[in-house]
């Protein structure tokens, strides 16, 4: 029988808004497109009754032990923990890139006790949230900075994460290449996102010249069940603080529903949400 990943299976009949909005855009304005999205986004919660310092689906594992003091957000912050999940940060130098509100690097820092984490992102009004927030944390800072050009010398990193961005980027390509570049010999490139099914084949094409694969693991059932329960406390923030013309595209946008597309992509199998973690190839220094 065919498997969606052998040539004899047809290619997936997939609806548009599963791939993304970020996907649909061309790449020449997909920065401009996220960067005013994000802005928005500070703008709304500006003076409203709403804190929230991570913006990923989150994930949820059944019998799973977690640290204690994770807040209201710790679906978010576990998706985090799980991304890092076995890799020796301790000491470490380690960037995230594309770190919205910071929350979850400030949780990366807390737990794994990196010597330095720096956190970069492309909106100046999430850095200006989380230099607010976590500005005062030793080791742990952060800038606005490109995916496309990170702001890191070379061989200067021993990990690079990303969490549910990497599909607003332009050209991931050139993201792994960078990651590549700021990465020391067996740094690692740690990496979680959603991805259409029969694509995610590409991605990992893409990565194998610079990184060995050391983990991969499809999380698409623990992010749905992150999404079920965490819905109702989304929607309530989205009630509470959007216009009434944006509650859909941020109910959306934050799958605080389970009638959204971006619920029903991955019930259907259409998208896969992944964890890769890859070592930079070459001698450790």
């Amino acid at each position: 029988m065919a498997t969606p990943s052998s040539p004899s299976a047809p290619a997936r009949d997939v609806p548009l808004l599963a791939r993304g909005v970020g996907v649909l855009l061309p790449p020449s304005v997909r920065r401009w497109f996220w960067r005013s999205f994000y802005s928005l986004l500070v703008w709304i919660s500006k003076g409203k009754e709403v804190d929230f310092t991570c913006m990923n689906w989150g994930y949820h594992e059944e019998g799973a032990v977690w640290p204690e003091g994770l807040g209201v957000e710790n679906y978010s912050k576990q998706l985090y923990l799980a991304l890092v999940r076995g890799i020796p940060l301790e000491g470490s130098t380690l960037a995230e890139i594309s770190c919205g509100r910071g929350g979850g690097l400030a949780t990366v820092h807390k737990l794994a006790r990196p010597a330095a984490s720096h956190g970069v992102d492309l909106t100046p009004g999430n850095i200006g949230l989380c230099n607010q927030k976590f500005g005062g944390i030793a080791g742990l800072d952060y800038k606005v900075g490109d995916a496309m050009a990170l702001p890191f010398a070379n061989a200067s990193l021993d990990a690079v994460l990303t969490v549910e961005a990497s599909h607003c980027y332009p050209d991931e390509k050139q993201f792994a290449r960078e990651a590549a570049r700021v990465l020391r010999p067996g740094g690692y490139l740690l990496w979680t996102d959603f991805r259409v099914t029969e694509d995610l084949p590409a991605l990992k094409a893409a990565l194998e010249a610079d990184f060995e694969l050391l983990v991969e693991r499809d999380i698409s059932q623990n992010v749905l069940a992150a999404m079920a329960a965490d819905g109702p406390r989304r929607q309530a923030m989205i009630t509470a603080a959007s216009p009434p013309l944006l509650k859909g595209i941020l109910t959306y946008f934050a799958a605080a529903s389970g009638e959204t597309e971006s619920v029903r992509s991955f019930m259907r199998g259409d998208r896969i949400y992944f964890i890769l973690q890859l070592r930079r190839r070459g001698a450790a220094l």
